[in-house]
């Protein structure tokens, strides 16, 4: 079963290689991107207990992890934030 940020890493925005985007699609990339990242964050706090074992789950290294949740971090509290 595909988690929720592999199903996102699948969506056609992220699998081109033009650069010929309209500004509605780019924003949606960024949603997307934005979204993947929170996906990210709240799976490590769920699931891990620490980021070396998170990074090795999911093939990074644990500077890439602590990287990607911190990233994911900020945009969560950004979005859930009143």
């Amino acid at each position: 079963m595909k988690t929720k940020v592999q199903l996102l890493y699948e969506q056609p925005i992220f699998q081109t290689n033009t650069m010929k985007h309209t500004p509605e699609q780019l924003q949606a990339a960024v949603m997307q991107a934005g979204t993947y990242f929170q996906c990210l964050y709240l799976e490590y706090v769920n699931d891990y207990l620490t980021i070396s074992t998170f990074a090795l789950d999911k093939g990074f290294t644990e500077k890439q992890a602590r990287q990607q949740i911190e990233i994911g971090r900020k945009i969560h509290n950004q979005r859930t934030s009143k």
